[in-house]
């Protein structure tokens, strides 16, 4: 893969969302991946470079966050982890097994240039901060630190996801 399918992406954030029955902020994130068939776990023996993982182990299937990581970032990284499911990106490139008593020694899994990792952030900040919900919080007037503290994402994700659509949100609706 070389080109970042980002339309296909933001399409597959919004369906999880209809599926999932989601229509304000903040998206319940642990609701999300409960209802595809995840037991949701925090845990606090992850080294510090390991924030989200998914793995299966006896059956079961687990969606699993550094319990010791703000909670923002736990959110981000588990939506971008569940992106990587998601969107089929494949996985046979990866050097370990990971399990809950053995995670990756980082989650630099893919190279940072991979269109991967970068679609996998678009679904992560689609998910968490869909256009539509986010234009309707925006309109009132909010700013960053609101508009953060509303979607339950770091100010640093927000101010992304502003600037990636401005046009749409600072676009009128014109009446006849």
């Amino acid at each position: 893969m070389t080109a970042i399918r980002t339309s296909y992406v933001r399409a597959m954030a919004e369906k999880v969302l209809k599926e999932s029955g989601v229509r304000e902020p903040p998206v319940d994130l642990k609701m999300i991946v409960e209802r595809k068939g995840y037991v949701y776990l925090e845990v606090d023996t992850f080294p510090d470079n390991v924030s989200a993982l998914f793995i299966a182990k006896d059956g079961k299937k687990y969606a699993l966050v550094n319990a010791r990581h703000h909670p923002h970032r736990k959110r981000f990284s588990l939506a971008h982890e569940l992106g990587h499911i998601l969107l089929c990106h494949a996985t046979e490139d990866l050097d370990e097994v990971s399990s809950i008593d053995a995670p990756p020694e980082s989650m630099q899994h893919y190279a940072g240039g991979d269109p991967r990792e970068k679609e996998a952030n678009v679904f992560a900040s689609a998910l968490l901060m869909p256009v539509k919900m986010l234009k309707a919080v925006y309109s009132k007037g909010a700013d960053i630190e609101k508009l953060a503290t509303v979607f339950g994402v770091s100010q640093q994700a927000m101010t992304i996801a502003v600037m990636n659509n401005l046009s749409t949100l600072t676009k009128q609706v014109r009446t006849p």
